[in-house]
Formats: C-alpha cells, sequence, structure tokens
C-alpha cells in the first residue's frame, strides 16, 4: 500500500504525517514564524531517512489549503505540487491529492460528547477573524452550517448571534436532544488573541458562547492523519482557500499613489495576472 503525506503550515508552525492505510508511520511538527521555507523539505527528507521509507513510495498527498497565513499556505501547497511531479516523473505513477479546510480541522479537535454548535475562529490580522460554523454529534466529523468567512470582531458575532439554535439542528445530522438546550462552543487563535473583546460582545448580542481552552486553538497531527485518510482526493493541483486579499492586494491603490502610478490600472493589470494564474 503507498504512503499518504498529510501537510499543515496554516498557523505558525509546520506539521506533517505519513501514514499507510490507519497506521501512522511518522509524525512531526515545528514551531517557526520565519524559517519555514528552508526547513519543511529538510524535514521531510529526515523523517523518511530516519523511518526508513522512500519518497518515491507517496501515492497520495493531502494538505491543509487554508484559511490561514498565506505564506505557510504557499509553501505546503508548493512543496505537494513539486513532489507529486517529482515522484510521477521518476515512478510513471500519478500522486493524487486533497485539499483540507483547516477550520474544519479545528472544529474536529475538542471531540466533544455531546450535540453542539460550534464556531472556530482564527486570526487573520488585527482585529479580523476567519470563522466557520459547524454542526457537532457525538461519534460524527463536523458538518458546516456557514461558509468560510473573513470579518472583523462586531460583524463575526453579528453571525454568530444570527444563527438560531433551531438552524444547528437541521444541518443534517440526526439529534435527539433539544434544540432549546443545544450548547455553543467556540475556539481557536482568532478567540484566543481577541477573549475579553469576544466575551464583551457575546454579552452584548445576548449570545451564550461557550470559549473552550487554548489547547484547542492547533490541529493535532493525529487529526491531521485522520482527516487525509478520509479526504476526496483527485490528479490535479490544489487550489488554495484564502478567504481575504492579502495584505499587498488591499493595498495596492495606495502604494500606486505613492510611486505615481494610476491605482485603477495597477488593481486591473492584478486582476489579468490573477485571471492568467
Amino acid at each position: 500500500m503507498s504512503l499518504t503525506l498529510a501537510m499543515n503550515a496554516a498557523e505558525g508552525r509546520i506539521q506533517f504525517t505519513v501514514s499507510r492505510g490507519e497506521t501512522l508511520l511518522i509524525a512531526q511538527e515545528w514551531h517557526t514564524s520565519a524559517n519555514g521555507v528552508e526547513l519543511l523539505a529538510p524535514a521531510l527528507a529526515q523523517a523518511f531517512r530516519l523511518a526508513g521509507l522512500c519518497i518515491r513510495d507517496i501515492g497520495r498527498i493531502a494538505c491543509v489549503r487554508g484559511p490561514g497565513g498565506f505564506t505557510g499556505l504557499r509553501l505546503v501547497l508548493a512543496t505537494a505540487g513539486s513532489l507529486s511531479r517529482g515522484i510521477l516523473a521518476v515512478t510513471g505513477a500519478p500522486v493524487m491529492l486533497a485539499g483540507l479546510n483547516y477550520l474544519e480541522l479545528l472544529a474536529a479537535g475538542p471531540a466533544l460528547s455531546r450535540h453542539a454548535a460550534l464556531w472556530a475562529l482564527t486570526h487573520a490580522r488585527r482585529d479580523l477573524v476567519h470563522a466557520q460554523g459547524f454542526r457537532i454529534s457525538p461519534d460524527q466529523h463536523p458538518l458546516s452550517f456557514t461558509d468560510v468567512f473573513a470579518a472583523d470582531l462586531r460583524e463575526t458575532v453579528r453571525i454568530m448571534a444570527g444563527h438560531s439554535k433551531a438552524e444547528f439542528a437541521g444541518t443534517g445530522h440526526a439529534c435527539a436532544c433539544s434544540e432549546a438546550a443545544l450548547p455553543v462552543y467556540a475556539l481557536g487563535s482568532g478567540l484566543m488573541r481577541n477573549y475579553a473583546v469576544f466575551i464583551a460582545l457575546w454579552k452584548e448580542a445576548g449570545a451564550e458562547v461557550m470559549p473552550l481552552p487554548a489547547c484547542f486553538s492547533q490541529v493535532s497531527c493525529g487529526v491531521l492523519a485522520d482527516f487525509a485518510e478520509r479526504a476526496c482526493y483527485a490528479d490535479e493541483d490544489i487550489m488554495p482557500l484564502y478567504v481575504r486579499l492579502s495584505d499587498a492586494e488591499e493595498q495596492l491603490p495606495a502604494i500606486a499613489r505613492r510611486l505615481g502610478a494610476d491605482p485603477e490600472e495597477s488593481l486591473r493589470r492584478l486582476a489579468q495576472a490573477l485571471n492568467r494564474a
């Protein structure tokens, strides 16, 4: 059976796992804020060598495609693309690829033993979070009831408060519990970095939300490997899930003006380049 490689670098850490079927063979996690590009490939090579495995035996690669830091997402997706092409050139066998939703992996971490709604909130930049709501049921994986979105803190709370408990209960999971008793939880780096603000805003909005501890603000290697094992794979590159524009894109008009260029023309050229990509 071929190997499955899973990689994540969405939030300041590099994680990768290697499994064969349901057997986890390698799990590594590196805390890094700047040198991820120089770290990932050597760490992979060393891990495979120490485990007595061959990189050419990789048959599937799953990567967290977002939302998260632009550099980290590009790092793992570029690595996946390079490995898949290299293995194809050596073995003649295509490597299947799959993208993973970082917020879904976070929502699977607490393994709640009761029916609940859970909001995954991750840091996007100052006063801005990535967010998604999930329906949690025992012994089942999270099922989203919103799309991934990026919003400021007050708008995020408005969206959270706008979803009633009846809506949570109607997202496809069988639920024997009373809708009125369904608890609502929240977790993630976006919550931890803005804890006091969220508590105040939830109180102001009359939303009963229970924050989960900071230990649930990161994805474990076990969850990463589990989702990689069950992912939907295809013979095509993984597209990133950026959700929002990068800071450079948002600041392009101001940058263009400082350089004496036409802001509208700069935006038009950027759109053309993105469409070609």
